[in-house]
């Protein structure tokens, strides 16, 4: 039979499906390690709390102290955060660190932190002791000073004062003793734990028992040693979100690779504290966004496509540029000031800004070569068939529903949008075991679709301008798309018929913005036509060409 502890215990395991990195220290708190092992959770915790300026309580790098003994400097301002973007729920987690016992009870020694401009420096690393257990060795991801953010890309052409200081720091506190030694960070913190990793000597290399890579880029395969992840590859921990930018660039294969989830959206899941736990192990997803995997992808891409020297002068010309404008930290810099430094790179002669234009470049071509003798997909081989019958039917829609098709199309788009803000607001509080972050913004967001569905249905005319909007925007979409295919089409007759489509969608979009409301019911029985016909000629010209391909005796 469990003694009540063990209940206790297995009662906060069993307890949440997901919950933040809040949640967790506050849930898994009242356990020390040896009741409740290291886990890849804890690394996120300390990884966050290196963040926090340590050092105005230890000064000395020899000096040491308990967590918990942070608590009254912290809770008077005295211990401020050092991240880009300010806090995004960091100092939750702290405090809720320090509060604890598993957290509070750790020793904090070797806080180092220094930086410079010339040559540019950000490095602040600490060493988390649970004695007899383990030594956590936690580099800090990058402030927001302008040197820390040059050091960030000059990874992409050199090995940075802040990478051999890391590999100097870790090879300094690892030593051999009673305690497991991990090593870790998050973002640039994650690049220097892997890149003091692969440099330690062999003999304290075998010390680190795990290494943990948390959304951190990786190292520019120029100056990666060789061999170096099949050293480490075994121990390593790489941990990125769903939507990540900052780990896939320069991407290593490590084989523990997890996707975490987060509760926020896009870039700014790179957040720690977003980072979703579940029974005390991290919420894993089945894969990486692809959006965000093809823009890292392009982006790892465009730099290793510029040898070492335009990489160099790219960086050096941009925090050049900021440095003669006095810029010393990235969240004081204003729009005026980077339109102006903007407008200063563009103006000067032989600018190495203009390799930026080669990214332009890889978005219109990258993927093309890779095509190239592929398969074709049942979309592609049958595109010109699919399209002709969407055509038809829209013209079909605009021509029946010509009296009131700007009303359909208004009360329709507003009904989903109110629709399913309503059901996910719905999901999102009956959720027990969901997380409450988000839950007002989300609140918001519905209060404005049913205002806006309410404002669409009483407000006159507003039906009427909603419809023409989207119906504009809508007609000159196709239009540039259809333009653009005029490059192309090596067919002439679709060409020609692909320059009257673009005209005539360019035409109804105007129409559409511009002529008031007793014209829209001609406008859209003449606009439906003509998309008929448009679809009609494409039928009829596919139908003819595939009799001639059947008389050659070639598939379609």
């Amino acid at each position: 039979m469990l003694k009540d502890f063990d209940l206790e215990l297995q009662n906060v395991l069993e307890s949440k499906k997901d919950c933040t990195l809040r949640d967790y220290v506050e849930w898994y708190g009242a356990f020390d390690f040896q009741t409740l092992p290291f886990s890849d959770a804890d690394a996120l915790v300390l990884s966050l709390v290196v963040y926090f300026d340590l050092e105005t309580l230890l000064t000395d790098e020899n000096a040491s102290a308990k967590l918990k003994d942070f608590y009254g400097p912290f809770k008077n301002g005295c211990v401020p955060l050092r991240i880009t973007g300010g806090d995004m729920g960091n100092g939750g987690v702290m405090e809720a660190a320090i509060k604890s016992k598993r957290f509070g009870e750790l020793t904090v020694s070797g806080c180092a932190d220094v930086s410079s401009i010339s040559p540019p420096l950000q490095f602040a690393a600490a060493v988390f002791t649970c004695p007899g257990l383990f030594k956590f060795i936690a580099f800090r991801g990058t402030d927001s000073s302008i040197s820390g953010w040059k050091e960030n890309f000059m990874i992409s052409f050199t090995k940075t004062r802040a990478q051999e200081l890391s590999a100097e720091y870790a090879s300094k506190h690892i030593v051999a003793g009673p305690e497991s030694y991990y090593v870790g960070g998050h973002s640039k913190g994650g690049n220097l734990a892997l890149y003091a990793s692969v440099n330690l000597e062999k003999g304290k290399q075998a010390l680190v028992e795990r290494i943990f890579i948390l959304d951190g880029p990786g190292i520019c395969p120029d100056l990666l040693p060789e061999d170096a992840i099949a050293a480490i590859d075994g121990k390593t921990v790489r941990v990125v979100p769903e939507f990540d930018i900052v780990g896939g660039l320069f991407p290593l294969p490590f084989k523990n690779t997890k996707v975490v989830r987060s509760f926020r959206s896009g870039v700014t899941q790179h957040s720690l504290p977003s980072w979703l736990i579940e029974k005390g192990r991290l919420s894993e997803a089945k894969e990486i966004s692809r959006n965000s995997l093809w823009l890292s992808n392009l982006l790892t891409d465009w730099i290793l496509s510029l040898d070492i020297d335009k990489r160099a002068g790219f960086i050096n010309e941009l925090f050049g540029c900021m440095e003669d404008e006095g810029v010393k930290d990235l969240d004081e810099l204003t729009p005026d000031e980077l339109t102006g430094i903007v407008i200063k790179i563009v103006k000067k002669e032989n600018s190495s800004a203009r390799l930026l234009a080669k990214i332009p470049e890889k978005l219109i071509f990258d993927g093309i070569l890779e095509d190239i003798g592929r398969e074709q997909t049942f979309t592609e081989r049958h595109f010109q068939f699919i399209i002709s019958v969407v055509f038809l039917l829209v013209a079909l829609i605009m021509i029946i529903g010509a009296s009131k098709i700007l009303e359909i199309v208004s009360i329709g788009i507003a009904a989903a949008m109110t629709l399913l803000q309503i059901i996910l607001t719905i999901r999102h509080v009956s959720d027990p075991s969901g997380s409450k972050e988000g839950l007002r913004e989300r609140l918001i967001l519905t209060a404005g679709a049913i205002g806006l569905m309410l404002v669409l249905l009483i407000k006159e005319q507003a039906l009427f301008i909603l419809g023409s909007l989207i119906f504009s925007i809508l007609f000159f979409v196709l239009a540039f798309t259809t333009g653009e295919r005029v490059t192309k089409e090596k067919n002439r007759f679709l060409k020609v018929l692909c320059i009257v489509e673009t005209v005539f969608w360019s035409l109804s979009g105007a129409a559409f913005l511009l002529l008031p409301q007793a014209w829209i019911k001609i406008l859209s029985i003449v606009s439906g036509s003509l998309l008929a016909l448009f679809a009609v000629i494409r039928l009829v010209y596919m139908l003819v060409n595939l009799i001639r391909r059947k008389k050659a005796g070639r598939s379609y």
